[in-house]
């Protein structure tokens, strides 16, 4: 039990470590946070926006913005926002398909509990088909889209109003691949394109890779080795009167230091089963899949039952028959 505890608690605090960056990593691509915008009314162009969903890790979207906006007839003052848009859109906005795969708007989530889910949308123009709903909550990202519904085509060589490239990992050069898809400096007025982070509540830059490698419970298997090794040498100094007492009757240090390591070896082998069992329930309920959990559970599992030999050995290799009065002195 002691060695189990010994190394299951290196494990479980490894455990506990990597799905907490998991869970801040899931939250930083959810938010949005990892989407490159710009903005140039009319000058986007979606060929070069939709090429750039071809990059490793990348998935673009081309939006331009309708004038005139979709009149719910339920809705008779709270128009929704038009948005037509070309690309991986459902991966960028997270579209959750409420049909089999047939065409039609996707509507946020906030006109969904306003409208309740429909598979028409009654509008001033008509029946318009519902295909999806995508999240876009108030959590710092920008505005506009909340109360909106995205209208999917194949890309035109009408220009467009944004490009959205969302990238993981990301990438240092993210402005400048969205800037690569304007087809001018400016638009008409003069405006300069407007290039940012759709939701900058979560910093910058998500540095997953050097708070890993920077993480405290990368030092798990060492803390293991310590546990294990300490376990070793008291399980050996309580029996050294025992040892001298065996060596003053004739047994061979070879002999005695073999024993020791397979009695060692079966509580050690028991404590790596109950180990294994239980962070294998500590990866379950973090969500870690099993190679993760084995790539990162094992070098400290392995660790402590190997400090343990080691220490055993040590201690129990350093008795001498010489040693059996000052031990029963001091027992």
């Amino acid at each position: 039990m002691a060695f189990t505890v010994a190394v299951g608690v290196p494990v479980a605090f490894e455990f506990l470590s990597i799905a907490q960056l998991t869970a801040e990593s899931n939250e930083y691509r959810s938010s949005g946070a990892n989407v490159m915008t710009v903005q140039s009314e009319g000058l986007v162009s979606g060929s070069a926006c939709v090429a750039l969903g071809q990059l490793p890790g990348v998935a673009s979207v081309a939006l331009r913005h309708e004038q005139d906006p979709i009149n719910v007839t339920s809705l008779t003052t709270t128009p929704l926002e038009h948005y037509v848009v070309a690309g991986d859109v459902r991966e960028v906005f997270f579209v959750q398909l409420v049909g089999e795969g047939r065409a039609g708007l996707f509507l946020s989530e906030e006109v969904v509990r306003t409208l309740g889910l429909q598979r028409e949308l009654a509008t001033s123009e008509g029946q318009l088909p519902v295909a999806g709903v995508f999240p876009y909550p108030d959590d710092g990202r920008r505005g506009g889209f909340g109360f909106a519904a995205l209208e999917e085509e194949a890309v035109s060589a009408t220009g467009y109003d944004e490009c959205w490239i969302a990238m993981w990992p990301e990438r240092e050069d993210a402005a400048s691949l969205v800037r690569s898809t304007l087809r001018g400096s400016g638009d008409q007025h003069g405006a300069q394109p407007i290039v940012g982070q759709l939701n900058m509540s979560h910093g910058a830059h998500f540095d997953g890779h050097d708070r890993f490698m920077g993480r405290l419970s990368r030092f798990a298997p060492c803390l293991s080795a310590l546990m294990g090794a300490a376990l070793g040498c008291l399980a050996s100094s309580r029996r050294r009167l025992e040892f001298a007492s065996l060596r003053h009757c004739g047994a061979r240090q070879h002999e005695l230091l073999t024993w020791q390591l397979l009695e060692s070896g079966t509580w050690i082998l028991c404590g790596v089963v109950l180990a294994a069992l239980a962070s294998s329930i500590v990866a379950w309920n973090c969500q870690i899949d099993a190679e993760t959990a084995f790539r990162h559970g094992v070098p400290s599992i392995a660790a402590g039952a190997l400090a343990v030999l080691f220490a055993v050995s040590c201690c129990v290799g350093s008795i001498r028959e010489s040693h059996l009065v000052k031990f029963f002195k001091e027992r």
